[in-house]
């Protein structure tokens, strides 16, 4: 009997949501004070992002190929250059089935990790022949001892080095194209491409973030998402802090990892941006903020709050996508799945990614 397709219930919960939300053009605001380092500065800082390049080792276990796309896994070692401390990290690939090498979207899931969305994009990628690097690299823990207020630079530099060896990967294993490679993320794992995009400019051809922001300290001070809530809440009680106003004073000064200091040395035409006007989760002022701060690259805005502007951008203004990755990673292949084939496959990759749950 055939399975139950998650998708299909995605679809029926937020349809409701997404009928009554046109798509419209974004309105002024003016910017944040996060601006772009100077020179020297990006300098120290991106020193103190360095990684320990790929040790070109990988054990890929192929899981599918029955489906209409190769599903597989791969393990490849992390090494953080400063603790020396080693991880192994499991990377999820989706290939088309071509004899050439396919471009590469490697694709970084949101704070709530791999949901449907994953297979969902995956699928519509390898149906458009290009192949997909799942990888679930952010550190989503809360710290024990309060104030912590290094906690987020900590994470956010552990997931750029994951992200950099991740590029390495992709750009020598011989399973891709290694000029054609991107990144898509979608809220933290779109702040992770916005890093991605100012810290790797000539490695990564195509960028596409999803409601992903700048100005971290504002973001952390008044996003709803509920673990930066619950850590906000914490910190405060814990340290006496009566308004949110003095909370984001202080983490401006703690925080020295945000995609706006990088942001100068991006290049706006590989970067595509998905922003959601009534977002409150990452707040629509600093998606617009880091929008400007990369010079206004090519972009769509929904008049919608967070979950809802990935949710159109999924499910319809993909094509928009589509075509962006096409020019930027110069791939002009015609859709290789039908509709059909492409529901299979979301069915398989979801399958894939519950099997290795259980």
């Amino acid at each position: 009997m055939r399975q139950f397709n998650p998708f299909i219930l995605f679809l029926f919960i937020f349809v409701h949501l997404l009928i009554s939300s046109p798509q419209v053009h974004a309105t002024n605001l003016e910017s944040l004070n996060r601006l772009p380092l100077p020179p020297e500065k990006t300098i120290e800082r991106l020193n103190e992002l360095k990684y320990t390049p790929w040790n070109g080792k990988f054990l890929e276990r192929i899981v599918n190929l029955n489906s209409p796309c190769k599903i597989s896994r791969a393990t490849i070692e992390i090494e953080d250059p400063k603790t020396k401390e080693k991880q192994s990290l499991l990377l999820r690939l989706i290939l088309p089935k071509t004899s050439e090498a396919p471009p590469a979207m490697i694709l970084v899931p949101s704070i709530d990790g791999i949901t449907i969305l994953e297979p969902t994009v995956s699928a519509r990628l390898c149906a458009n022949g290009i192949a997909t690097i799942i990888a679930d690299i952010n550190d989503t823990s809360l710290p024990k001892d309060l104030p912590a207020w290094d906690h987020e630079d900590k994470v956010n530099r552990k997931a750029i080095i994951s992200l950099r060896t991740i590029v390495d990967f992709a750009t020598q294993s011989p399973l891709f194209d290694h000029e054609k490679i991107g990144l898509f993320g979608t809220s933290l794992g779109g702040i992770n491409a916005a890093f991605m995009a100012g810290i790797e400019p000539d490695r990564l051809k195509a960028l596409v973030i999803v409601v992903g922001g700048g100005d971290l300290p504002h973001a952390l001070a008044t996003g709803n998402s509920a673990k930066i809530s619950r850590l906000r809440s914490r910190r405060m009680l814990h340290e006496k802090i009566t308004s949110v106003d003095e909370y984001e004073k202080i983490l401006n000064q703690s925080v020295r990892y945000d995609p706006i200091y990088f942001a100068a040395q991006a290049k706006p035409e590989n970067i595509f941006m998905a922003i959601g006007a009534k977002d409150r989760t990452v707040p629509y002022i600093c998606q617009k903020t880091l929008h400007e701060a990369f010079g206004n690259p090519e972009y769509m805005v929904f008049n919608s709050t967070h979950i809802p502007s990935v949710i159109k951008t999924v499910l319809f203004s993909f094509h928009k996508i589509v075509d962006f990755l096409r020019r930027r990673l110069e791939f002009f292949k015609l859709n290789s799945l039908n509709e059909e084939e492409t529901e299979l496959q979301i069915d398989a990759i979801y399958q894939d990614l519950q099997d290795n749950e259980e």
